[in-house]
């Protein structure tokens, strides 16, 4: 089952998309204030003077415009932190939500948590221990072309992107078995969905067990 994915990492600092093309070429962007970054076509720039509602305008239109004709949105629930406790903080992660509904795309909502153990068995991983395990698929995203202060937006989001492979993959497993009943109404193969929020740790659990077997 091949569908097109858009996965994102969201942060007013530092967002993160990697999704499938129309020909289901993995691509990426990231949002940076770094002009470093600047050279990265893949770079989206954000300045230090720019206020939150800039940047979250910013980063709403390029979403927008990724999200069109995608079958699953996946995104890593709110982490809150003094860097994303703000308005605008909060109001990116309705207005996405709200985007998917009036796109018909539909989405699951991931914990940070969840994300952490799906990519390298540990609820708990460390930074440095996502970016370590991103670096397993440079035949992916080459994570070393992408700044030290950004790496870990990108690992974050590319095992957002891996696990909603993964959940596609195992769709008719988690659906037609009966063991995840939530998910009955969630329908990739149709144009038309309704989109569900789902912030469920058991999904990524059984997920991981798929993959093991």
């Amino acid at each position: 089952m091949n569908k097109k994915i858009l996965a994102c990492d969201f942060s007013l600092t530092g967002c993160a998309f990697i999704y499938d093309d129309n020909n289901y070429k993995v691509k990426y962007k990231y949002f940076s204030s770094l002009k470093s970054d600047f050279k990265n076509e893949n770079c989206c720039e954000l300045y230090k003077e720019d206020t939150s509602v800039n940047k979250l305008d910013k980063i709403i239109k390029v979403f927008e415009k990724l999200l069109i004709d995608k079958e699953l949105f996946i995104l890593e629930s709110p982490a809150y932190s003094s860097v994303n406790s703000n308005n605008e903080f909060k109001y990116g992660y309705g207005i996405m939500m709200f985007l998917a509904r009036k796109h018909n795309v539909p989405y699951l909502l991931i914990p940070p948590i969840s994300n952490k153990l799906y990519f390298t068995g540990n609820g708990k991983a460390t930074k440095d221990d996502m970016i370590k395990k991103a670096d397993d698929y440079n035949n992916i995203i080459n994570i070393k072309e992408i700044s030290k202060k950004h790496q870990e937006d990108i690992s974050d989001c590319l095992s957002l992107y891996l696990l909603g492979k993964d959940y596609i993959k195992n769709y008719d497993y988690l659906v037609l078995s009966g063991e995840n009943k939530h998910f009955n109404n969630l329908e990739l193969n149709k144009q038309q969905v309704i989109a569900k929020l789902y912030n469920r740790e058991d999904l990524v659990k059984k997920i991981i067990k798929l993959r093991k077997k």
